[in-house]
């Protein structure tokens, strides 16, 4: 079940902020400087793989 809400809140493609011009993709903290760029990466973040990252 933390699963599934764990998939959830990495499934959400806005979790993107602005510092300094640059985009910043809150699940990893990879910057970014277009905000299509840091969307992506917020999707791919929902992979397990990507996640453990950090």
């Amino acid at each position: 079940m933390t699963t599934v809400e764990k998939k959830e809140s990495y499934s959400n493609p806005t979790k993107i902020t602005k510092t300094n011009s640059k985009y910043e993709c809150l699940d990893c903290g990879h910057q970014f400087v277009s905000l299509s760029a840091a969307k992506r990466c917020t999707n791919c973040c929902s992979e397990e793989i990507h996640a453990i990252q950090r």
